[in-house]
């Protein structure tokens, strides 16, 4: 995973494992190396993918601006879009009993 924007800076990446992909957004708590599920809250801007853990969720107050603390908190992360997906699927909680 990498967090350099591409040359152009037309929403895309230098991934070192996938190579040039499409740039999304995450939270620093989900690059962090854990087996814990850590939730994956997604925005719901499809052509804008920006996602973030439960943590950031419960600390996050919709229709208000970012406070400073809230910016440090949730330390946002350029990724590939196959990252994006790794980490969505590491990290999306699951119902009980589903496999």
């Amino acid at each position: 995973m990498s967090n350099e924007q591409g040359a152009d800076d037309d929403r895309t990446v230098e991934c070192e494992a996938h190579g040039t992909r499409t740039a999304t957004i995450v939270c620093c708590h989900l690059l962090q190396a854990t087996d814990v599920v850590l939730g994956f809250v997604e925005d719901m801007d499809p052509d804008d993918p920006l996602a973030w853990c439960n943590e950031c969720e419960q600390r996050h107050t919709p229709g208000q601006p970012w406070t400073e603390a809230f910016k440090r908190f949730v330390d946002l992360k350029v990724v590939c879009d196959a990252c994006y997906a790794r980490l969505k699927e590491l990290h999306s909680e699951r119902a009980p009993g589903a496999n």
